[in-house]
């Protein structure tokens, strides 16, 4: 993977996201798919996508509520390596993934309405 990875940054491209499902399963629906951008979502170049993952949500639980849904779940994943990345030589991960889901947590109790 990290080949493919390099590959896409030498050429540009970039942010390079992550992509995960959450539901019944793909036969079962319903579904949920999200994309992230592994890397602390708070780091000031990611404003923009952390204020349209917020967004992302605040539109699927409106029509959750709309739906009649009494709870409603959202999980971050911000797992340890080699989920999350790291520094090349060292391996260390580039964040503090503890930090990240409590900081991710605290903003969506912040800015989501339910």
């Amino acid at each position: 993977m990290k080949v493919i990875e390099q590959l896409l940054a030498n050429a540009g491209i970039s942010p390079i996201a992550g992509v995960d499902e959450a539901g019944r399963g793909a036969c079962a629906g319903p579904l949920v798919i999200a994309s992230v951008v592994l890397n602390d979502p708070f780091a000031p170049e990611w404003h923009d996508h952390l204020t349209c993952f917020k967004n992302w949500w605040q539109q699927i639980i409106d029509v959750k509520n709309r739906e009649g849904f009494s709870s409603i779940t959202i999980t971050p994943e911000f797992g340890p390596p080699p989920y999350m990345p790291v520094i090349p030589f060292t391996k260390q991960p580039i964040g503090n993934q503890w930090q990240i889901n409590i900081n991710m947590m605290n903003y969506l109790k912040k800015n989501i309405a339910v």
